[in-house]
Parts: C-alpha cells; structure tokens; sequence
C-alpha cells in the first residue's frame, strides 16, 4: 500500500488559485475507522468559507478538504472493511 496520498491541503486562507494538490503522509487506521478510496470528492460551502479564512473558533490549519466524496471501503490490517456494512461520519 502506498505511504502517501493526493490531497488539497489548507495551511491557511487562500485564493481559489492557492488550492495545490500536494501528496501528504496516508492517515493510520484507529479503532472503528475504515480507510476508504475517494474516487471522487466536491469542495462545498463550508470548505470555500473555511478556504477564505471565516470558519468559526472551532476550525484550525492545517486541513485537509474533502468532506463530501465518492469512496470504496478499502480491507484494513485486520482485513474487514466497515463494521457495519455502511461508512458514514460518526
């Protein structure tokens, strides 16, 4: 398995032409997490106010954007994929 995957990363607000993709380290799998194969993702409201700097107290950089995508469950370590047969947020 690859040690790194393409992402936008957000090290602050930026200019639609500061979005750069960049390869950046693939996160670990933590208890009850499933590591997915986004196909596809979409930059949607919350991300372009994120992006110009106006998120709330609660958002911090660096930030990775991409919280809406297509994906495929990927078998983890222990070989299983979701534990419910579904993959939604927490």
């Amino acid at each position: 398995m690859p040690e790194t995957m393409r992402a936008i990363r957000l090290t602050g607000p930026v200019d639609i032409d500061g979005l750069t993709v960049s390869d950046v380290p693939i996160p670990e799998v933590r208890p009850g997490w499933v590591r997915i194969r986004v196909m596809a993702f979409g930059v949607n409201e919350s991300e372009v106010t994120s992006r110009q700097g106006e998120s709330g107290p609660d958002f911090s950089f660096p930030r990775i954007l991409g919280i809406e995508a297509v994906v495929s469950s990927m078998p983890s370590a222990r070989g299983s994929t979701s534990p419910s047969g579904r993959m939604s947020p927490p």
